[in-house]
């Protein structure tokens, strides 16, 4: 064995022939061959044989084949994506290549066919949003403008978007929109002041949005689908208690039908038969496995069904426009694929069959009555980078390299061990689990050996940032148990076992954790419905936990010396974003920086102290050129003309120094996303029979 081998990932079982090789990658044996010789597939040798045997890693294969530019010989499909705020959606493939976060060319790659099915690009850019949905005509894409947080509708033939709502500069923001069955309304989740989503109904007829559903008792409330004619809104009621609810909103009264009452765990998706008679919803049947089965529950509440089940991962996706079958998406072939179902009287005809392959669904948009499916395509990709610098002038010395070749577009959130030999990451490693943003793990490399560990949470999702202890002893992570419980976690760096440190109570929520330097104690956002992201202290054995800073802030990083933490707000009244110290225990804050626009201080990005207490780093756009380009800077944490360093990258973020001073990592990339139309995919079902 050579002598890195042994740092694989403990799940990464070595591929040991041709034959096995060819089965992972779903190909023939010649063709596979032909691809380590033209195409560098990563194939090793065992050497002092006399014949030459094989073997291969599936990290590897999967980092390959990320990479890769020709094209997939499979039929097009797509993907998935992840939201903001903790709403972590997913990110879908157009082609395999995109798997691992290649980026595609949407004016090169517009439209592909295969057996008829035709793959149309729809929508690209910065402001593409993947939450919404199509019009049931197709006619136009209900969304929320992220420049302003409104309600908006894009026109599919001209791209023309035009905003619904005015939520007075972020006064509350719109999620999840779904058109009416005539296309002439809009429902959607509202966040509002308290901290909570109410469900609302916008109508074009009337130019104005109305509250249809709020409860003191529901925190967030999710449309999914409206029935044939207009009069119930088919939703997600996540209770304050952490129970979740199927119901059908009443949209003249907003009296709510109650469904079905589950846990904390909630459908992914869920969609309305075309006749109103039964609600097909996709749900994990164990509570410590996140596969999903599909469910059919009859809207009438006279009994349910477990339509399909099976040990491998099954999302809903449609019903096809006659009610005769249900789609839905399925790992069960060894790869995602696009699978249907003859549903009559609510009960199962016939086994699912295949009728598109090789198709790695994230999450689909919604089927129109045409038959086509919206989905959506991740272009964009997030990896940990690592930078060398002058500890004394602080001077970059080489420019950033990618910290692991493995699962390239799908690590995160970096941190240092104590002893600054190793760096901690969050990876997402497991394809099928892309959709939710769940099944991540947390991965150690040695900067010594280069070898890694894989650490998985005990945790039911884990989101936001990875913070290693000072002893390097535990992990600091945000997340829910089993048992539904939010907030932040105590895992350990052995095992991963979880440990409830702070429970997060509904309304509201916590984010931007980072550790003091004794680990005694640790820093946090707080959001409450009284006050969002204030500045908190939690003291990890006394439990004591008070807050330090009375404004809204959107980033922080603690001093080495742990009695100064600095901030990044945003000042509305002058137009721009400020930098500034805050003492932990007491005394008056003091400002550091001031950036006005063109220029921009972006929110949770680069933000962290040299070891020596001296300088601070931060991040700074600059609109009028590259909006999406951060650079990264540096100044005296006394104050003073700040410095470029000459690292520019799209989305630097999570920027953490090593104690020696000697090198920085971070995060860099976005999950920038496209909209594609699949059309003609659902005469395949007329094939297949």
């Amino acid at each position: 064995m050579k002598e890195n081998e042994q740092f694989q990932p403990l799940n990464d079982k070595r591929l040991e022939s041709w034959k096995e090789i060819a089965a992972f990658l779903q190909r023939d044996v010649r063709t596979v061959k032909r691809w380590e010789k033209s195409e560098g597939l990563p194939v090793h040798r065992h050497q002092h044989q006399a014949r030459s045997t094989v073997y291969a890693y599936p990290s590897e294969l999967d980092a390959w084949r990320s990479k890769r530019q020709p094209a997939e010989e499979v039929s097009p499909g797509w993907f998935e994506r992840q939201p903001a705020r903790a709403l972590a959606l997913a990110a879908m493939l157009l082609l395999l290549l995109v798997s691992a976060g290649s980026s595609l060319n949407p004016t090169a790659a517009t439209a592909a066919q295969n057996e008829g099915t035709v793959n149309r690009l729809v929508w690209s850019g910065s402001l593409v949003d993947v939450l919404g949905a199509p019009s049931p005509d197709g006619k136009y894409l209900a969304l929320t403008d992220w420049e302003t947080g409104n309600l908006a509708i894009r026109e599919t033939s001209t791209g023309t978007i035009r905003r619904l709502t005015d939520n007075g500069d972020w006064n509350g923001w719109a999620e999840f929109p779904v058109p009416s069955p005539d296309g002439k309304s809009i429902a959607y989740a509202w966040f509002n002041r308290r901290a909570q989503f109410e469900l609302r109904i916008f109508s074009f007829e009337a130019s104005a949005a109305r509250v249809v559903y709020a409860h003191d008792e529901v925190d967030y409330a999710l449309p999914f689908a409206w029935t044939s004619d207009g009069t119930h809104i088919l939703a997600s009621l996540a209770r304050s208690d952490r129970k979740h609810q199927i119901a059908l909103i009443n949209t003249a009264d907003g009296s709510a039908r109650i469904l079905k009452t589950l846990d904390w765990r909630s459908p992914q998706k869920m969609v309305l038969s075309p006749d109103d008679r039964y609600v097909a919803y996709d749900f994990p049947r164990k509570e410590d496995s996140p596969e999903r089965d599909i469910f059919l529950l009859a809207t009438d509440g006279s009994h349910e069904e477990l339509l399909v089940a099976h040990p491998d991962d099954d999302m809903v996706v449609g019903w096809t426009p006659d009610g005769k079958n249900l789609i839905f998406a399925s790992d069960r072939a060894g790869r995602m694929g696009i699978w249907a179902l003859s549903v009559a009287d609510g009960k199962a005809q016939e086994p699912p069959h295949l009728i598109r392959p090789g198709v790695p669904l994230m999450r689909a948009m919604g089927i129109t009555r045409q038959g086509e499916l919206y989905y959506s395509v991740r272009t964009g990709a997030s990896d940990v980078y690592v930078a060398s610098l002058d500890a004394k002038t602080t001077a970059v010395l080489s420019q950033p390299v990618p910290l692991s070749p493995h699962f390239v577009g799908w690590n995160r959130s970096p941190d240092w061990s104590g002893d600054g030999m190793s760096v901690a990451y969050a990876s997402q490693r497991d394809p099928s689990q892309r959709a939710g943003g769940m099944g991540e793990r947390i991965v150690v490399r040695s900067l010594v050996s280069g070898g890694e560990r894989e650490i998985t949470p005990r945790l039911a999702t884990m989101g936001g940032l990875v913070r290693w202890s000072p002893d390097s002893r535990y992990f600091l992570v945000h997340g829910r148990d089993a048992k539904g419980r939010s907030g932040f976690f105590q895992l350990s760096a052995e095992t991963g076992e979880a440990t409830l440190v702070v429970r997060e109570e509904l309304p509201g929520y916590f984010q931007c954790q980072a550790w003091s330097p004794d680990g005694k104690s640790f820093f946090y956002l707080r959001t409450t419905p009284q006050a969002s992201n204030r500045l908190r202290v939690h003291n990890m054995k006394s439990g004591e936990d008070r807050q330090v800073f009375d404004r809204a802030i959107n980033n922080l990083a603690v001093s080495p010396d742990g009695r100064r933490v600095v901030v990044r707000y945003g000042d509305p009244k002058d137009k721009a974003e400020v930098l500034t110290i805050v003492p932990v225990n007491g005394g008056e804050a003091r400002e550091l920086l001031r950036v006005r626009e063109p220029q921009g201080l972006p929110g949770w990005s680069g933000l962290a102290w040299t070891p020596d207490g001296k300088n601070i780093f931060f991040t700074l756009t600059h609109a009028g050129s590259r909006p999406d380009l951060f650079q990264l800077w540096r100044i005296s944490s006394e104050g003073g003309t700040p410095h470029n360093t000459g690292i520019a990258m799209k989305g630097l973020r999570d920027l953490r120094t090593n104690r020696d001073g000697q090198r920085v990592v971070f995060s860099a990339g976005q999950n920038e996303s496209e909209i594609w139309v699949m059309e003609n995919f659902l005469p395949a079902l007329k094939a297949t029979k």
